[in-house]
């Protein structure tokens, strides 16, 4: 059978692999919650590449939607939210070919000029001259908006 003194050893050591195995997923997703997310294709819960339905079914805050089209094929839905102190005045979500492909919204408080290049998107954050801040994201890959990605992406 063995050294009493090693099969515990080795029972200890087994225990400590098992108590690891189970504990660093849990504490990993622990720290994934607790650290800051910054994640370039995504704005107010909503992520390039999702529906009009789904746009309008992660927004919890509480506000309207209005919905456009305009002649290159373009669907606009736009939240207006329904507190006025609410930190976003107006978002635009730019649905082509049943994908959200650019979101754009005025946002109160001046934040900083910053430029964030991820390979799917450009984001922009910008002060406006009569206050507030401009945000901008856009999916590289659509060609409604190459150009304006292109432009973002020379700029200073």
């Amino acid at each position: 059978m063995g050294n009493p003194a090693q099969t515990s050893a080795r029972r200890i050591l087994w225990l400590s692999f098992a108590a690891a195995g189970l504990l660093g997923p849990a504490v990993w997703g622990l720290l994934q919650l607790l650290s800051p997310q910054d994640e370039p294709t995504d704005f107010m819960n909503v992520r390039l590449g999702m529906t009009a339905a789904q746009v309008r079914a992660h927004i919890v805050r509480p506000g309207r939607f209005s919905t456009e089209t305009d002649p290159s094929g373009l669907l606009v839905l736009t939240w207006t939210p329904a507190d006025p102190t609410d930190s976003v005045r107006e978002a635009r979500f730019e649905i082509h070919d049943g994908m959200v492909v650019a979101i754009r919204a005025q946002l109160r408080g001046s934040r900083p000029a910053a430029l964030t290049v991820a390979p799917e998107a450009v984001r922009r954050t910008a002060p406006r001259p009569g206050g507030g801040s401009e945000f901008v994201l856009l999916a590289r890959g659509c060609p409604l908006h190459e150009e304006e990605v292109e432009d973002l992406l020379r700029a200073p």
